[in-house]
């Protein structure tokens, strides 16, 4: 069994994603880079006349993708810096500020949810996040949630790699394992 061992190395979280989304803000051309197979299953769902929420949404590449396609998309995330940028730069989006755990949102508010790489990351768990999820969404409402997994090549580098691993958690916070 491997021990945890955690560095708040970066200091609060939302600081440590407003410097990671400052790397990743570029000329996007006419249309951001997203994952075309992951918007091919959610188009294959999804109509223009849902709400959609992006729980989670950093550079607001999805919300900038699917409002261009005509949707009707909020973006929520919790990086401050990241969120006031992106409502200066795409005044035309609708970008919050919060925190996916507990939503500024009625009840039943989405017809439609997207969580990409964001859920995963808490120290305490799932439960708030899906809990929350489920909570905006209609009855009916689809939540779509991307994770990484341990694909063959993780695995493999995961074996090669020496000495202490990390990773680093939504909170900001770097976890070490030996």
């Amino acid at each position: 069994m491997r021990k945890r061992y955690i560095a708040d190395e970066y200091g609060e979280g939302p600081a440590f994603w407003d410097r990671n989304w400052q790397s990743s803000f570029v000329n996007w051309g006419k249309r951001p880079p997203v994952n075309e197979v992951l918007v091919k299953i959610m188009l294959r769902y999804i109509k223009p006349n849902m709400i959609i929420l992006e729980g989670g949404c950093g550079d607001g590449r999805y919300v900038r993708y699917f409002k261009d396609m005509g949707f009707n998309i909020i973006g929520v995330d919790y990086a401050e810096e990241t969120v006031r940028y992106l409502n200066k730069r795409f005044p035309d989006l609708d970008i919050r500020f919060g925190d996916i755990r507990k939503l500024d949102f009625p009840d039943g508010y989405f017809d439609a949810y997207y969580s990409g790489g964001v859920i995963e990351h808490f120290e305490e768990g799932l439960e708030s996040q899906l809990l929350e999820a489920n909570r905006v969404l209609k009855k009916d409402g689809l939540f779509f949630v991307t994770v990484p997994h341990m694909n063959f090549l993780r695995i493999l580098s995961s074996k090669l790699r020496k000495g202490p691993q990390y990773r680093i958690d939504l909170d900001g916070r770097k976890s070490w394992y030996f």
